[in-house]
């Protein structure tokens, strides 16, 4: 299935999460936008030069939009990024220590 979902309408891509939710039993915690239930939430910039025509956001996001275009995202109820840039009080560090470990990998 998960070879077939770019050949899917964008449409039911998104109606395709909702599916797997129940399909994994997490249909009462997640899968649609109800009181209770988990959520993340993700701000587009719909003005951005790939995103500015679409006439059906849906098909816009799943076809064109990028991480690039996100303005805001929550996960977990928590600010994960603001105003385009990510959230994270230890972000330097955890950059740093993926450097290193990206320096490692590549030595020889």
């Amino acid at each position: 299935l998960a070879g077939r979902i770019g050949s899917l309408r964008p449409g039911k891509q998104a109606d395709l999460v909702v599916l797997r939710a129940a399909a994994l039993g997490l249909a009462g915690r997640i899968g649609s936008p109800r009181p209770g239930k988990h959520a993340d939430l993700v701000v587009l910039r719909a003005g951005d030069v790939n995103l500015a025509g679409a006439q059906d956001p849906i098909p816009a996001v799943v076809t064109a939009a990028h991480p690039g275009n996100v303005e805001a995202a929550i996960v977990a109820g928590r600010v994960v990024k603001r105003a385009g840039r990510p959230v994270h009080s230890g972000l330097p560090e955890l950059t740093g220590t993926l450097r290193a470990a990206a320096a490692r990998l590549a030595a020889p």
